[in-house]
């Protein structure tokens, strides 16, 4: 009996010390596992510049010439561009490499088109080349802006679809042609109420071009007073520098009323004839009607 009982207290007091020691290494070592930092692991972040693409960018486009003349179709634009990128880009056949458009005019898209097999540019290659003449429809006289768009179609996977435009300009010069009234007459230089034959009006190309006149041209009003006189011509015609065309213009019966009237006369009021200065067509003159 009194060896079981030793024996238990024996036992008894080895797991109090096994809780002790456990107890004691535990505080021990809780603060060397809070001064170990965690581990850190790398962080692989993705690089833009492992991607190869392509990237075609305009490098210059220009009109030749840069500056026409009313009526000249004889324009090429040139188109240079460039293959930026780290990777051949993949011309297809049969596909716009670049268009030009414009939106201040009535002009249809001009544009390379190839007509060829497929082909790749290599980075850093560039292409040189023009849009045919002759899809200019007549420019009235000012400047005309092109937005030049390489790859239009985004055909091409590149690395930057932001850089792809380019804008050039053309510039349409007025003609040197000019229209001006040099010479109103009455007929009678006197005319009356009852006797108002008409006015004769000389319009004179006082240019240094000749100018082309529509058939059917409106050449000179003077309302209220007078009637409207046309070109007599049913086909275009050519008014040479120097040369004058007289119009006979009657009377309406405003224009014969009596008193001392002031008639004003202007010449192609339609503005269809293509002249160098459209501020200086008209002329005045006081007529008395007795």
């Amino acid at each position: 009996m009194k060896n079981r009982l030793l024996l238990i207290v024996c036992m008894c007091a080895i797991i109090a010390g096994l809780f002790w020691l456990q107890s004691g290494i535990a505080q021990t070592l809780t603060p060397m596992q809070a001064t170990v930092p965690p581990r850190q692991l790398p962080i692989d972040k993705p690089r833009v510049d492992r991607l190869a693409l392509p990237d075609l960018v305009p490098v210059s486009c220009a009109f030749n010439p840069p500056t026409a003349k009313c009526g000249d179709q004889n324009i090429h634009l040139w188109v240079k561009y460039r293959n930026a990128g780290n990777a051949d880009a993949a011309i297809g056949a049969r596909v716009y490499e670049w268009t030009a458009e414009c939106l201040q005019a009535n002009i249809s898209n001009m544009g390379l088109f190839n007509t060829g097999v497929a082909s790749a540019m290599k980075p850093g290659e560039e292409r040189y080349s023009n849009a045919t003449d002759g899809r200019l429809p007549l420019l009235a006289p000012g400047t005309y802006t092109f937005t030049v768009k390489i790859d239009s179609k985004g055909l091409v996977a590149e690395s930057n679809e932001l850089n792809n435009d380019m804008q050039c300009t053309l510039t349409i010069l007025p003609p040197g042609g000019d229209l001006s009234i040099t010479k109103i007459v009455t007929n009678p230089a006197a005319p009356s109420s009852t006797q108002f034959t008409c006015v004769y009006v000389t319009v004179t190309n006082t240019g240094k071009e000749p100018l082309t006149i529509p058939a059917g041209t409106l050449m000179v009003t003077a309302p209220p007073f007078a009637e409207d006189a046309y070109v007599s011509q049913a086909a275009p015609s050519m008014m040479q520098p120097g040369a004058g065309w007289t119009y006979m213009m009657r009377p309406t019966p405003a224009g014969r009323q009596k008193g001392t009237q002031s008639w004003t006369f202007t010449a192609d009021p339609k503005n269809r004839v293509m002249e160098r200065m459209e501020t200086n067509n008209t002329g005045t003159l006081q007529i008395t009607v007795n």
